[in-house]
């Protein structure tokens, strides 16, 4: 069950306030294979926050409050995972955006946010060994953390089709272990005729690893980037390309036996998009993504280094009957890490895998079809949207991940979605 809300008032000529207020009850029960272990697995969670936006504009300038509250209340059972999980955040901004002239803006501002997590769990006392009959150990932990960070930001406009922005963002009052660190972003347009527009941008930006089951901290991530866009803008052919490279630093971790310290990206993406009826447009993309991941220097794949990613989009639009789309969706399978050899531990009194190389076996190709189709029904001063969507229309079975008998001398596999049929309506009052 979920249920959402949102409100604008306007309190004064130049004084406002949107509130969106979202709560959410769910549960699941579902059959889970992870390494050796296929058992059910039970969890659930309640979730309400509330963002919150107070705006007062005068002339060329817009100051902004934003708040935030986010409660959360999960359970997760699984094996012999037993895990409670309470987590509180606080959200708070004070932002001022002010048009000095018809070309040149700035944005500065400070914001902080405040995290809790209480956790209340009997976890494996060994990370490979999740039976019922596996030893256990409680964990009885709390996390906390905060940031506090100013930020600056400029865009100036210097002729009608060239301008630059600039922006930097610093870390202060630093919570205890936490690093410092300044992030730092420069791009440019330019616009060489109608049709054709570029877009450069580098920079250094931070962030916090999201709490999980295998890592419980907010560990500090950093990332170089650099990145050209292209876009080509015709009467009836649209173009947008990029190149892009990433260096991504910290503590990278994905379940109890791959972690890393630094991931590559060299990627190259391309779509395009042109009718060829009256109401009929197909529209194509392709990815290139070379991506690799390093543990004390040295070289491996990630899950995600793909040499396509095509996706193919058929759009019939005729509002006085319907609209709809088929979408077919094709890569090659991701790369995952596979059992070399077991040993049988007696004091987890389970079997130990060895593993191959990270990444160094690869997935059947991914394929998936999608079909959409929906109907604006106009009234006197509002409308409503009728729809019905099929995901995986063959109901294709394509690998996510893989797992093993007892002691692993049978390999099986988990299968992403299969074929998902669902309609609704939305109403506009």
């Amino acid at each position: 069950m979920d249920f959402g809300a949102n409100a604008k008032i306007q309190l004064a000529n130049n004084l406002s306030l949107n509130s969106f207020n979202y709560f959410v009850d769910e549960s699941y029960n579902s059959n889970r294979n992870t390494l050796n272990v296929s058992t059910n697995a039970v969890g659930s969670k309640r979730r309400f926050f509330s963002v919150n936006n107070l705006d007062y504009k005068h002339k060329n300038t817009r100051i902004r409050y934003a708040s935030m509250v986010d409660f959360s209340k999960s359970k997760f059972n699984f094996g012999n995972i037993n895990s409670h999980l309470k987590s509180v955040q606080f959200f708070n901004s004070l932002g001022v955006k002010t048009k000095f002239t018809h070309n040149f803006k700035v944005k500065y501002g400070v914001e902080t946010s405040v995290y809790k997590n209480t956790y209340d769990e009997i976890i494996p006392k060994y990370s490979y060994a999740f039976a019922t009959e596996n030893p256990t150990k409680n964990n009885k932990q709390d996390l906390d953390f905060y940031y506090v960070e100013p930020y600056l930001y400029a865009n100036y406009e210097i002729i009608h089709n060239l301008g630059i922005s600039s922006s930097i963002r610093k870390n202060i009052f630093l919570d205890k272990g936490v690093e410092s660190f300044t992030s730092y972003q420069f791009s440019s347009h330019f616009e060489l005729n109608n049709h054709n527009r570029f877009i450069f941008s580098t920079g250094k930006y931070h962030s916090y690893t999201t709490p999980n089951y295998f890592v419980r901290d907010y560990k500090l991530l950093s990332s170089n980037q650099i990145a050209l866009d292209y876009y080509y803008d015709g009467n009836n052919f649209n173009l947008s390309s990029a190149i892009y490279y990433k260096n991504d630093k910290g503590n990278f971790k994905r379940n109890s036996y791959e972690k890393y310290n630094n991931i590559k990206t060299f990627g190259l993406e391309c779509s395009l998009n042109f009718p060829i009826f009256n109401r009929l447009q197909l529209n194509i993309s392709n990815s290139f993504i070379d991506q690799n991941q390093f543990t004390y220097g040295r070289k491996y794949n990630t899950s995600l280094n793909l040499k396509y990613f095509i996706k193919s989009q058929l759009i019939y639009s005729n509002p006085r009957l319907f609209n709809c789309s088929v979408l077919f969706t094709t890569r090659p399978g991701n790369h995952y890490t596979s059992v070399a050899n077991v040993i049988f531990d007696t004091n987890s009194k389970a079997y130990k895998p060895i593993f191959k190389d990270f990444n160094s076996s690869t997935f059947a190709n991914y394929k998936r079809i999608d079909f959409t189709i929906n109907k604006l029904i106009p009234l006197k001063k509002s409308y409503i949207i009728v729809f019905a969507v099929v995901n995986n229309l063959l109901d294709t079975k394509n690998p996510s991940s893989v797992y093993y008998n007892t002691n692993y001398s049978e390999k099986s596999f988990n299968y992403y979605q299969g074929r998902m049929f669902y309609f609704g309506a939305i109403f506009k009052f």
